[in-house]
Formats: C-alpha cells, sequence, structure tokens
C-alpha cells in the first residue's frame, strides 16, 4: 500500500524563530570555543629580556656545556656540576664569579659510596649521595664521610634515575620540607607495557623513614606500544616549596599537577609556535637509531621544567622542529633546534612564551635565580664560544609595555 505523506506549509514566524534559535546556537559555540582556547597565549603578558653576562672560568677538569645547577647554602650561592667519570662536584661561587671548592668522594672503604649517580647539597653537614643504577641512598658532609645509608629493596626493582648528569632524560633530585622527591627508572624494560603503567616518582620523608612508590602516571599515548626515542621516554617534574608536584611530558602539551590534599589536576599548554601533534614513527626507533635520530630532529617536543622559587613561576622549555639539514646540506643537530620558554603563574595560567634562536644558546642548562633567569650561550655553533669557561646570559621578566 502506497503511503502518502501531507507536510503543512511553514509559516514565516516559524522560519523567523528556527533562525534566531539557530544564531543563539553559533554564538554559543564560538564563546565555547574562546573559553576552551583560553590557556594558549595569542599576545604574551610577560617576556624575558637580557641584562647582563656572567662569565666565570672553569677548572680544565669539566667541560663549558656541562650541565649546571644552583646551590644555595645561607647567604651564599654557587653553580654546582659534577666531574663527568669521576665521584668529585665541583663548585664556583655566583657572586664573585670564581672557582670555590671541589667535592670528592671515596669509592671504596669505611666512607665509599661508589659510582656516583647525584649530589644534592643541602648544606656542608647534609650532602645525599646517590649510587648509580642501585638502591642506594648516602648522606655526608663535606669531608666526605659517611653519615647514614639507606638501601631501598621495597621499590619493585625500580631504581633512581635522578641527576643532574641524566637532565637529557630526567629531573634532578629535589629536597622539600624534609623530603626527597627521587625519579625513577621502571623495572620493566621499555618494550613492556609493565613499563608505561607503572609509576614514575619515589618519595622518602626522612622524618618518618617511609618511602612512597606510588606516584605519578605516564599519558595514554605512551601505553600504545610505541616507541618515539630515548628523549622523550621520561617526564620531568619539578617540587614547588608548597610540595605541588608537576610533571611534563615531551610528547603532549599539558601539564599535569599532583598535590597530597588536593585533587589532581590536568592543565593543556600547547605551545603557539608549531603544530604539536605527534605523528607516529615510520619506523622501528629502537633497532633503527640513525631514524630515531631524524625523528627527534624533525620534531617538536615539550622538554625541560624549572622551578622559579623566588616568583613561583613555572618554567617549560618547548624545543621547536627544524628541517633535517641546512642550506650547506649538513645534518643538523639537536643543539640547533629553536626552543621558547612557557612561563606559567603560581596558578598555571600561561603568561608568555618568548622565543630563542637555536646555535648560540645551549637550553640544558637554564637556571631560575632572584635577579631572574640564567641561560647559558655556549652552544658549540656559538661563533663567540670560549671554551674555558662558563657564560651565561641574564635575562629578567618584563612586562611587554615595559620593553
Amino acid at each position: 500500500m502506497k503511503v502518502s505523506l501531507k507536510i503543512p506549509p511553514v509559516s514565516k514566524s516559524t522560519i523567523l524563530f528556527f533562525s534566531f534559535v539557530i544564531f543563539l546556537f553559533s554564538c554559543n559555540n564560538h564563546k565555547n570555543k574562546e573559553q576552551r582556547d583560553d590557556n594558549v597565549v595569542k599576545t604574551d603578558s610577560l617576556t624575558l629580556i637580557p641584562v647582563d653576562t656572567i662569565i666565570i672560568p672553569i677548572t680544565n677538569e669539566i667541560s663549558y656545556n656541562n650541565l649546571v645547577e644552583l646551590v644555595e647554602i645561607g647567604n651564599k650561592r654557587y653553580l654546582g656540576t659534577q666531574v663527568k667519570g669521576k665521584n668529585k662536584y665541583e663548585l664556583y661561587d655566583l657572586d664573585s664569579r670564581k672557582y670555590y671548592k671541589t667535592l670528592t668522594f671515596d669509592y671504596h672503604g669505611p666512607n665509599g659510596v661508589g659510582d656516583i649517580r647525584y649530589v644534592k647539597i643541602i648544606n656542608w653537614d647534609s650532602i645525599f649521595v646517590i649510587q648509580r643504577l642501585t638502591k642506594n641512598l648516602y648522606l655526608l658532609d663535606s669531608a666526605g664521610t659517611v653519615i647514614k645509608k639507606w638501601t631501598f629493596n621495597n621499590t619493585s626493582n625500580n631504581k633512581f634515575v635522578s641527576g643532574i648528569t641524566a637532565r637529557y632524560i630526567a629531573s634532578p633530585l629535589s629536597f622539600i620540607k624534609n623530603k626527597l622527591y627521587f625519579q625513577k627508572v621502571p623495572a620493566a624494560g621499555i618494550q613492556s607495557n609493565k613499563f608505561w603503567r607503572d609509576t614514575i616518582q619515589l618519595i622518602f620523608d626522612l622524618k618518618s623513614n617511609t618511602l612512597t612508590n606510588e606516584v605519578g602516571f605516564y599519558p595514554d599515548i605512551y601505553k600504545q606500544g610505541v616507541f618515539y626515542g630515548t628523549y622523550n621516554m621520561f617526564p620531568d617534574i619539578i617540587i614547588r616549596n608548597d610540595e605541588t608536584i608537576v610533571y611534563s611530558f615531551s610528547l603532549v602539551n599539558n601539564l599535569y599537577i599532583f598535590h597530597p590534599q588536593k585533587p589532581m589536576r590536568t592543565i593543556s599548554a600547547p605551545t603557539k609556535y608549531f603544530n604539536d601533534k605527534v605523528s607516529v614513527p615510520a619506523k622501528d626507533m629502537l633497532a633503527d637509531r640513525s631514524y630515531a635520530e631524524h625523528y627527534e630532529i624533525q620534531k617538536g617536543s615539550y622538554r625541560f621544567l624549572n622551578y622559579d622559587k623566588y616568583n613561583n613561576y613555572t618554567l617549560r622549555l618547548v624545543v621547536h622542529p627544524i628541517n633535517l639539514y641546512d642550506n650547506e646540506g649538513k645534518m643538523h643537530v639537536w643543539e640547533d633546534k629553536p626552543f621558547s620558554i612557557q612561563i606559567f603563574d603560581s596558578e598555571f595560567k600561561l603568561l608568555g612564551e618568548p622565543k630563542f634562536k637555536g646555535e648560540t644558546f645551549y637550553f640544558r642548562n637554564i637556571i631560575p635565580i632572584h635577579e631572574g633567569v640564567l641561560i647559558a650561550n655556549t652552544n658549540k655553533k656559538n661563533p663567540d664560544l670560549k671554551e674555558n669557561r662558563f657564560e651565561f646570559i641574564l635575562f629578567k621578566y618584563a612586562k611587554n609595555d615595559e620593553q
């Protein structure tokens, strides 16, 4: 049987009503889109401007691009660095801009600490040392005398990776309110899903002598069975003075915010300089190291976090993509890449993202100090490079209308 439908004529008032509804809907969509984009800075309110050059002669035991950290003891400030391949730690006075002293630690004997991974100086009587690729932690004084030793056997075979010498892939050890914060290497191999499903941090409470092993996680992109390269494996971590823990991963633009008394927060903060969508590698990057190197040079990534405790700012390094070859046909290296620094306030609102050119600055050495931010300009391709010294440009924060 054939059925016919009779559609009544549509009145002019009905047409006007639906037109008005569509108009309101489109306006509301536009408004929602603007809200979603709130943490993308279109005009920086805060930037960094150069104000001084800091030059410090160095010993012949270290390199001009040694990874450096700020050490504060009382009212004195030092730049500290480990001597590669030796149980030595050198200190340079930041204010006098001179070499200060070298701390030496025994490998063997009653004060032996083995091969050290990392040195964390709290004061001259409290120096923590992590033994490389073990679960051993030592407390020493400046003479190298071992005061106490801990061996953490309840860490599910995880080993510590925290350390300034591991800055390519990991964060330094942090000491906040009598607690030590370690980054760890999951016990499972990187090809195992167990690796990416493990937690990423250990917290040791010195007062209660307890170890917390269930902190932090990897985002979903890491759990899909794809290896994106060594530089992209581990998170970067800072701990603020209020014990807030901030994680950042190279493959995603999110900041992950943890606090013992607050719910976890996830904050999206994409760079304004390039599309950060991750492309799946065309080859096995574990098997083809040459391809892995090419892949990492050509992609952008979110890298190191730094905490500016003087202003309660979180700084995140964003390394920009670059063509594989330069104009002369030579292959670029990682240090050739331009970069930017995202500046987040205490509530993680993105205030600005000043950009810096490659081939001048050494972006692994970025150090917040009271006066501003030190950025090493000891890139190997800097035409003014001097190999017998540390050299930093001091940048200060400035509002755009103050420049």
